[in-house]
């Protein structure tokens, strides 16, 4: 039994147990396809739906927004939450930038002190250094064992979310303080790994809070103003709920960088798979408001009053007045430092890759073979986070103090461009003569990143080109190895730091070539564009990451560089493999739905062949009992039902509409129960074939009418395909079969809409077995026979499409609405099965790589030895093509004869 916790942020209650092990605690519907077609191990999380479920109490809520004039203060309202948001995102971010330059500060002080109070020695700084890192990194280790889904930067998982899936955990309040406070803590432990990537997850959880309307820190015992919680509640769906989200998103890039527009581009580009008009002004209006928050609480805190201040990473100034920054002829050497990149941003992916499928093979190896218990596993990756805080320490003191010194001359602090750093500070004089030169190593590996990418940039002093080599291949070796360890981290700034290593290491060779041109190149240049190469090659982003950069260093003549050398390191890493986040989206199996797929791959496929069919689906009927709904509930894991009008076999299943397993929770619940169903028969249903239809036909007869009402007392009435009904002037009930009974129209008792929101109804507790127990706990025995009408809460208008639809043209439809489910009828508008996104994800998966003894035969799944069977029959329909054409006795296809019967009036 799980310990449960009472904090609620955003959507949802964070204490929620989730056991991956136990397919009931995820409200998913297992996918079964066709009988013939192989299974495939996919994620099972539960998926958004952007589609408004037009039900009775929607309605009814949206007609009162507008004859109470609360449509236009939704909108005002809706600025103003934006608002908000930016303003939480910059706090946030602000907090994490002062207490993580604090840390790094104090560590590398004590550390430099330490080294001239001991003439020099080695043993004991190094002890210091790696105690503190230890330390650091132990307690971002342990906030992710507490909170698992801190773990990482967070924009796979904000990714996936805005895609349509809800991954566990990922948007609560505990989320947020183990992200915020382990990132801090990994980059002053000196790993390889950045606060800015965490910071775009960090503002959607902010944005996810509090457009939810819950005050953070809420426990679930305060009883705060239930009052205010009205002006939530239109924004308590998936789909306004994604808007904001993208807006925190888009916000936490504006916050890292100071970069709005760049937020906004990223947001379009990486993030967002739904994109309006309405939602760029907003993302744009949120990015604004946090960078000049975040501008605003930075110049506050040093004293200054102004707004133009950068975000968490500082570029230092780029502008070199009137000078243009490069010459045209260097063109040349940006366009193959970014083939350059994208070759090493394809590398750095494959290798992370292929790390990250070990860690996955030893968590496996150790939970399965060994028996070892999953906290156990957890406890280990707090040591290999240890680990990687004592390689991080011993190759930085390997650089200071195993490889002979490179001592340089010191610059002139007028000669440097680096803003609001003291040089003296930052240069180390470690083995070098105090007052004339520094280290090149120690300079490079003592600093904080965002100070090394400054003195790369900006520096004006020769570095050692050796030095610079051997930093950054060790760095890429560090990031190659980090990046997928147990700790919050981001992958934006080590890749600018190992690209800016390469950068000014080519800077600085072509300032050698004896052409007079090149010896007037700016080496600080090169640094930039191979930090945009190496980044671009990773995460695989071009113009999103072209503005960032552009607002970043603050001169708009580093556009045409900039996008050259992005644009080459993308399409040379696409040549081999796709972006790191991507990558590890598809590793883990989650069904994240491209914006397009390929026609060819598909072109044969129809959602008849992977649909879940009929006879493996549970229908409710529109007024259904409640034995029934508990029976459904307990024996499928489905988030949606469909209702029909059946007697519960294959055939004749008019559908009416589709009803989500929340909405029966909630019913189930407050036991919105009926002891009696109205119902109405009419004169043409009969068929006179029992003798209940041959009575009540000569009733009608005789009566002159065309229907008849009547009532169903509760469940007991009902037997196999038959039901008693009580009907008007006949006294005696008749037992009728149960397909010509039709349910009256339905009244307008029925919940409102803000019934079903909180904080009326606490969904975790209703969640998986222990859930339905405790409903069922609630009732009595005589609660079991009556009955629920589903018709005002079920969707009545879900999108339908006959079962011959193509996988392209469903896919289209499904992807660009935003669904999360899909009935399919067949061509007298039965339904015959039901489509999710696993479905069209895991065929997609199976036709793009097919599974053992499987084949992609012209985009279809076909196994391997049919394959010459098809060949050959192939081969008879197009000698029988001939003869057809010849005799004009039918028409043959390439598939061979099309029975019309097959075609559905669609």
């Amino acid at each position: 039994k799980a310990t449960v916790s009472v904090l609620y942020w955003g959507g949802g209650w964070v204490y929620m147990p989730i056991n991956h092990s136990d397919p009931t605690h995820v409200c998913q519907r297992g996918n079964v396809c066709e009988v013939e077609l192989p299974k495939m191990r996919g994620s099972k999380y539960p998926t958004c739906n952007y589609d408004a479920c037009e039900n009775a109490p929607y309605r009814a809520y949206k007609d009162s927004l507008v004859e109470d004039g609360g449509a236009d203060a939704v909108k005002w309202f809706t600025w103003g939450l934006t608002f908000v948001i930016g303003v939480g995102t910059a706090l946030v971010a602000y907090g994490i930038d002062v207490v993580t330059h604090q840390l790094i500060t104090h560590k590398n002080r004590w550390v430099i002190e330490r080294i001239g109070d001991c003439n020099g020695c080695m043993d004991q700084p190094y002890g210091i250094l790696l105690a503190t890192n230890t330390a650091y990194v132990t307690i971002a280790a342990v906030l992710v064992f507490a909170v698992p889904a801190a773990a990482g930067s967070g924009i796979p998982e904000v990714k996936c979310y805005l895609n349509g899936l809800r991954l566990p955990g990922i948007l609560s309040l505990q989320t947020l303080v183990a992200k915020s406070c382990g990132v801090l803590m990994s980059v002053s432990g000196g790993l390889p790994c950045g606060k800015e990537g965490p910071m775009i997850h960090s503002g959607a959880i902010v944005a996810s809070g509090l457009s939810q309307g819950i005050p953070p820190l809420c426990l679930k015992t305060f009883n705060f103003n239930k009052g205010l919680q009205k002006f939530f509640l239109p924004f308590r769906d998936d789909k306004s709920k994604r808007d904001f989200i993208s807006c925190g998103a888009a916000a936490g890039v504006a916050a890292a960088f100071g970069a709005p527009v760049g937020g906004v581009l990223f947001a379009l580009e990486e993030g967002c798979s739904f994109w309006d008009p309405v939602l760029t002004w907003r993302l744009f209006f949120c990015s604004i408001t946090c960078a000049f928050s975040m501008a605003f609480f930075t110049n506050t805190g040093t004293g200054e009053r102004s707004l133009n201040a950068p975000g968490m990473i500082d570029f230092g100034d780029f502008s070199k007045g009137e000078q243009v920054p490069f010459d045209s002829v260097e063109l040349v050497w940006f366009v193959i430092i970014g083939a350059g990149g994208g070759l090493l941003g394809a590398l750095f992916n494959h290798l992370n890759l292929v790390i990250t499928r070990l860690r996955g093979r030893r968590d496996d190896y150790l939970t399965g073979q060994l028996g070892l218990s999953p906290s156990i596993v957890k406890v280990l990756k707090i040591l290999e986070a240890m680990v990687m805080a004592f390689l991080v320490s011993s190759t930085a003191f390997f650089c200071i103090a195993g490889i002979p010194a490179v001592c340089n001359s010191t610059p002139a602090e007028d000669t440097t461009n680096i803003p609001d750093v003291d040089i003296s500070e930052i240069l180390v004089h470690i083995k070098c003569n105090e007052t004339s030169e520094y280290n090149s190593f120690a300079t490079l590996w003592l600093n904080s990143a965002s100070e090394t990418l400054k003195l790369l940039f900006h520096f004006p002093g020769d570095y050692d080109d050796v030095s610079l080599l051997v930093s950054g291949v060790l760095y890429f070796m560090l990031m190659v190895v980090n990046y997928g360890v147990a700790v919050p981290s981001g992958l934006f700034v080590p890749s600018l730091v190992t690209g800016a290593f390469f950068g000014r290491v080519a800077g600085e060779l072509v300032k050698k070539i004896p052409y007079h041109t090149f010896q007037k190149v700016d080496p600080g240049t090169y640094a930039l564009i191979g930090a945009a190469s190496f980044l671009a090659g990773v995460c695989r982003i071009t113009f999103s990451l072209t503005v960032i950069l552009l607002e970043a260093t603050r001169d708009i003549a580093y556009a045409l560089p900039l996008m050259f050398c992005i644009m080459t390191a993308k399409l040379v890493g696409d040549a081999f493999n796709t972006g790191i986040y991507d990558m590890h989206i598809a590793h883990r199996k989650l069904a994240f739905l491209e914006p397009s797929i390929d026609p060819a791959l598909v072109r044969r496929t129809t959602v008849s062949q992977f649909m879940t069919k009929r006879d493996k689906l549970i229908t409710l009927n529109p007024v259904e009992s409640v034995a029934r709904i508990l029976y459904a509930l307990k024996t499928r894991t489905f988030c949606g039902f469909p209702v029909c009008r059946d007697d519960h076999s294959n055939i004749g299943s008019q559908h009416d509409g589709l009803v989500t397993r929340s909405r029966l929770l909630v019913l189930l619940y407050k036991k919105e129960f009926k002891t009696h169903r109205n119902v109405v028969i009419t004169r043409d249903s009969l068929a006179g074939k029992s003798i209940g239809e041959a009575m009540l036909a000569e009733f009608m007869d005789r009566n002159r009418l065309d229907k008849v009402s009547g009532v169903v007392h509760g469940a007991e009435s009902m037997s196999g395909n038959q039901v008693k009904v009580v009907l008007e002037g006949i006294e005696e009930p008749l037992v009728l079969p149960f397909w010509i009974v039709q349910d009256s129209p339905h009244g307008i008792d029925f919940l409102s809409w803000d019934e079903f929101d909180f904080p009326k109804v606490d969904y975790a507790l209703l969640q998986g077995h222990e859930g339905l127990e405790r409903i069922e706990a609630n009732m009595t025995n005589e609660d079991f026979n009556k009955l629920i009408d589903l018709r005002p809460y079920m969707n009545p208008m879900p999108f339908l499409v006959p079962d011959n639809f193509s996988y392209e043209r469903s896919y289209r439809l499904f992807r660009s609405v935003g669904l999360r489910h899909m009935l399919v009828i067949n061509g007298q508008h039965h339904l015959t099965g039901i489509v999710t996104r696993h479905d069209f994800w895991k065929m997609h998966q199976m036709l793009a790589n097919p599974p053992e003894g499987w084949k992609n035969d012209r985009g279809m799944l076909v196994k391997e030895e049919e394959t010459s069977q098809t060949a050959a029959e192939s081969d008879s329909a197009e000698s029988s093509c001939d003869d057809a054409d010849e005799g004009g006795s039918h028409w043959e296809g390439e598939l061979g004869e099309i029975p019309m019967q097959e075609f559905s009036p669609f």
